[in-house]
């Protein structure tokens, strides 16, 4: 829920080039990694670590053309 938040807050400070006026560090008072980044937002949110794994699941499939781990998602 806390990340949905930072990310609804994150959306709003786009400007008209989509990119971030402000760091996303910044919205942690710590400076991070990319990786830490997203490591953070999937901790705190389940349905998005879901989402990302789904993502991640049918990236390797379709990348190693394996059709059968395709269809098992």
């Amino acid at each position: 829920m806390k990340a949905e938040k930072l990310l609804e807050a994150s959306t709003k400070r786009r400007g008209e080039t989509g990119l971030y006026q402000m760091p996303l560090a910044n919205l942690f008072k710590d400076y991070l990694t990319e990786n830490e980044i997203v490591d953070r937002f999937l901790r705190d949110c389940p349905s998005l670590r879901t989402s990302y794994q789904l993502y991640q699941n049918l990236l390797y499939a379709v990348k190693k053309r394996e059709i059968e781990t395709f269809k098992n998602i």
